[in-house]
């Protein structure tokens, strides 16, 4: 109802050859149309946004043209109505879209996936540690503030 949002994780792939892209986070049904999608897409990271400026596959996206690591990482994705933005370890990177658009043709039947797709397509290899989903777009200071809170113990994390 906001227009905005802030999708936030701390997650450590299991390697960079991962493609689909292998979702993260996702906010859909099936491997092609979607409401959200994070994902990993080999050392890449990408972001399909759903809203009324864009057609149905969520285009254009925004993608990195690196980012991804072996090591654990804090992964923010905003947008605020006008512009999504895309942080990594507390940093915004440069990729943005600048598109303005409602979430008036988000499908309300999507289910909201950690891992993978709704359909299981495309899983995730690694760890995710913490998914936060915000009404609103995190501010550079509140990214960077998340960043330097870190993820907390991983060490007591259950076994894969």
């Amino acid at each position: 109802a906001s227009g905005a949002s802030s999708f936030e994780i701390w997650a450590q792939p299991a390697n960079l050859s991962q493609s689909g892209p292998a979702r993260l986070l996702s906010v859909g049904a099936d491997p092609s149309l979607q409401n959200f999608v994070l994902g990993q897409d080999g050392d890449a990271y990408q972001v399909r946004l759903l809203h009324t400026g864009k057609d149905a596959k969520a285009r254009p996206r925004l993608i990195t043209t690196d980012g991804a690591s072996l090591a654990l990482q804090h992964i923010v994705h905003t947008y605020d109505g006008a512009v999504e933005r895309i942080y990594i370890d507390g940093v915004q990177r440069s990729e943005t879209v600048a598109l303005s658009g409602s979430y008036d043709n988000w499908d309300p039947t999507d289910l909201f996936n950690i891992g993978n797709e709704g359909g299981s397509q495309r899983p995730y290899y690694g760890d995710v540690f913490l998914v936060a989903v915000y009404d609103r777009a995190l501010s550079d200071a509140e990214v960077a503030q998340n960043f330097s809170a870190g993820v907390g113990d991983t060490t007591s994390a259950p076994p894969p």
